[in-house]
């Protein structure tokens, strides 16, 4: 980025978009804790829980940083957290972890190309014994809950679900369609396609990475599938089918509808996986640097904050095709620490403000604009800028 050493840290931090040093230690300490917690069996659970009992009696407790990350997590996961004694995977055979399912995210390329693709669907799934089901999950802004729904096009069947409001749009989806096959599951006479929009769930349930089965709802998906497949009396009885979001696919727009309702109650009873709350944590982490930024602009920074800072996730010059060299000098200058004499005097470096024109204050602003000694090159810039822009 180019700063001087004098630069204030918050300025640096405003500008960059990164979090400090000390809130990204909370949110890494929080991710881990998390994840400790949510296994019983693991040693580090009941230590974690012990050392909070046992810190909470320290006159160090504000200066710990594990203490604060404990705190927080117990404090927010509390009767929520997903937790079991092993790994779901131990508990699920080895050929329901392995089984493949009937999946096809082929189709959904295809529907993103067309105009209509209810009718390419109908000319697909044209058999009429043939159960489709869709399923959706939401997640928005401020809402009370997650929503997760699954229909049938005939709303024969309906069921959608409140989840709490740390739960991802992922776990949404996959609780959609682990209720879909609990419902499959109860018939064993019929086939059954479910439309999902999904396509991270439907890559998941294909996928036999030890990465998608730390999900407790794609390993009771894989369970539900092998079931589905073992106890039909019939060949083929279930196909899952990615289709693509916000096509006004008429069941897919059911379930979507479904799903919004949802978020709108208060969320169920019911636990969030520990990758969940990942976001969660980067967020908190991002705001108390921002806070932190802002608390101290009075005194430190207070030029950059009144005139250039943006409450955005991205630097400034995200997408801009500048170099290295014009992004370091508009630091620096955004930054109001830069090497003319005023800036260098502030801090001691040289003992005068003034120029070497003999004005009192050499800044930014008289180098450009008013210095007699850089006549040409001025002229120089302004043509460069009436090249380039509509600058007059």
């Amino acid at each position: 980025m180019g700063y001087r050493f004098s630069t204030p840290k918050n300025v640096i931090l405003a500008e960059t978009k990164v979090t400090s040093i000390k809130d990204r230690a909370l949110y890494l300490g929080c991710n881990y804790i998390t994840k400790a917690l949510s296994n019983e069996s693991n040693p580090a659970c009941k230590k974690i829980k012990q050392f909070y009992i046992n810190h909470k009696k320290s006159k160090l407790k504000k200066r710990r940083v594990l203490a604060v990350c404990i705190n927080k997590v117990l404090t927010v996961t509390n009767k929520i957290l997903y937790t079991s004694q092993y790994n779901e995977v131990y508990l699920s055979r080895y050929k329901a972890i392995y089984h493949q399912p009937s999946i096809n995210l082929g189709l959904g390329k295809m529907l993103n190309k067309c105009h209509n693709p209810n009718l390419v669907l109908d000319l697909f799934y044209f058999d009429d014994t043939l159960v489709k089901l869709f399923t959706d999950g939401s997640k928005m802004g401020d809402s009370l809950s997650v929503g997760s729904a699954s229909v049938t096009e005939d709303l024969d069947f309906i069921h959608s679900r409140s989840l709490d409001p740390h739960s991802s749009i992922f776990t949404a989806e996959a609780m959609a369609i682990n209720t879909t096959l609990e419902y499959v599951a109860e018939s064993r006479s019929s086939r059954h396609i479910i439309f999902s929009d999904s396509l991270s769930v439907l890559q998941a349930l294909q996928n036999k990475s030890a990465g998608c089965l730390n999900h407790p709802l794609i390993v009771k998906a894989k369970r539900l599938l092998l079931e589905i497949s073992e106890n039909s009396i019939i060949e083929n009885p279930l196909q899952l089918v990615w289709i693509p979001a916000h096509k006004e696919i008429f069941g897919n727009e059911l379930a979507d509808l479904y799903a919004k309702k949802a978020t709108k109650s208060p969320p169920e009873n019911c636990t969030v996986p520990y990758s969940d709350f990942k976001p969660y944590w980067k967020e908190l982490a991002y705001e108390n640097t921002v806070n932190y930024n802002l608390e101290i602009e009075a005194t430190k920074g207070k030029q950059y904050f009144e005139n250039f800072y943006t409450n955005t996730k991205h630097p400034w010059f995200r997408n801009k095709n500048l170099s290295k060299k014009a992004i370091v000098t508009i630091n620096r200058l955004r930054a109001d620490h830069y090497s003319s004499a005023s800036s260098l005097a502030r801090k001691n470096i040289v003992e005068s403000p003034a120029c070497e024109c003999v004005h009192n204050f050499q800044d930014a602003d008289h180098l450009l604009w008013d210095c007699p000694r850089y006549v040409e090159q001025r002229v120089a810039m302004v043509n460069s800028f009436k090249k380039k822009t509509k600058f007059q």
